[in-house]
């Protein structure tokens, strides 16, 4: 909690000082109709007004450094965050990438643990419809944590980085997401214009520090991806 509140905070700190960065720079325009003018700008109005600017800029270039996320999230990412859009879905080369960068931050820090779920769909031999997939993602974004990244992990499939997520934590997130999906399944199972089920797939895992590695990672969950039943809560997580 501690934590998430740290997070938050330095979120907010970083939102307003956009927006204080904003003002600034709207307001020192002098050929704006609001702020000021160019009869103002003595010499020491101008030093101060790019001190001003300089600081605003360079504590921003600091703070995106320094990861005020928390997370190692790139200025695309914390800009999303604090614009709202956290459960954007990434696309695969950012997924991998993130993933990356967790299971190194991971193994730096032994007191923290890393989880990802895998949720694959397939619709007999054809490639999942993209539709499919964007209800899958939704249904992700609903239920996961505001710590944890989706994205694309591969084809057909929908990955979550669940940060901090210990066996515990994994569980009570695969068990929201169960739920959900295993009525999402049933919804396709009776939309199929053919007739034939949608196969709607999850696992879950989480390795120990010294076997942090994005590939393994995703082939361990995906050796484990279980069924999901439809209308049933049935599934199995690594």
């Amino acid at each position: 909690m501690s934590a998430r509140i740290k997070s938050g905070a330095a979120l907010l700190a970083t939102g307003i000082a956009i927006v204080l960065t904003l003002v600034l720079a709207v307001w020192a325009m002098p050929w704006l109709p609001i702020g000021m003018t160019w009869d103002d700008y003595t010499p020491a109005v101008r030093v101060s007004a790019l001190l001003a600017a300089a600081s605003a800029l360079t504590g921003l270039v600091g703070a995106y450094l320094g990861g005020v996320t928390g997370r190692e999230g790139g200025l695309v990412e914390t800009l999303q965050n604090l614009l709202g859009n956290r459960a954007r879905l990434r696309n695969r080369q950012q997924f991998r990438n993130r993933l990356e960068r967790e299971c190194a931050r991971a193994r730096r820090d032994r007191r923290s643990f890393l989880s990802l779920i895998l949720v694959r769909v397939q619709q007999g031999d054809d490639p999942c419809d993209a539709s499919v997939l964007e209800g899958v993602g939704q249904i992700v974004a609903a239920t996961m944590r505001s710590s944890d990244v989706p994205g694309i992990a591969g084809d057909d499939e929908v990955g979550v980085i669940a940060i901090g997520a210990d066996s515990a934590a994994r569980e009570a997130i695969v068990g929201r997401l169960r739920r959900a999906l295993a009525s999402y399944s049933a919804e396709l199972a009776m939309s199929s214009d053919s007739g034939q089920e949608g196969a709607v797939a999850l696992s879950a895992i989480t390795l120990d520090h010294a076997s942090l590695d994005p590939d393994l990672l995703l082939a361990e969950a995906r050796s484990s991806l279980s069924p999901i039943v439809a209308g049933s809560t049935r599934a199995a997580a690594a």
